[in-house]
């Protein structure tokens, strides 16, 4: 329950530093930017049927009375820090995918060419923008809390 409040005060946090940096937080908005990280995720949870381990370290991080059980919870802290290295992967490949996208289409001939080209370093940097919300506020955490359950109580 803890982390669900922890989540949405970092997601209203980014959201405030948005706004106070200037920009318009619906510029920030962008659909296949997020499907371009998410349905690879997802794809990779579906070929190694990990739903349920997902699924299971998912709801340990956020009731922390669920009962689970420990190999299924290092099971999970390892999924979710492999998805946390995917994510990183993903937005390295979708940003360079981008620049690739933007110097194909280039017309310096154009007037209006500088601004076009703000325009589109911009769009391309929102899905490392959704990459890297993903790393920091939802893997990274879960990761914590589970390896931090996971070990044994000091005394």
């Amino acid at each position: 329950m803890f982390y669900l409040i922890g989540l949405a005060i970092t997601l209203f946090c980014f959201g405030s530093v948005i706004q106070m940096l200037g920009a318009n937080l619906l510029s920030v908005i962008d659909p296949s930017s997020f499907f371009m990280i998410i349905v690879p995720l997802a794809a990779i949870l579906f070929a190694t049927q990990s739903f349920k381990i997902f699924g299971g370290g998912f709801m340990a991080a956020v009731f922390p009375k669920k009962p689970i059980s420990e190999e299924l919870r290092g099971q999970a802290a390892s999924l979710f820090r492999f998805l946390s290295k995917i994510t990183a992967m993903l937005m390295g490949i979708m940003t360079i995918i981008g620049f690739i996208n933007i110097l194909l289409n280039l017309d310096l001939s154009d007037v209006n060419a500088i601004n076009i080209i703000g325009m589109s370093i911009a769009s391309t940097f929102i899905s490392a923008f959704y990459g890297l919300i993903l790393i920091a506020v939802v893997f990274e955490p879960i990761v914590f809390i589970l390896k931090k359950r996971h070990e044994p109580k000091r005394k």
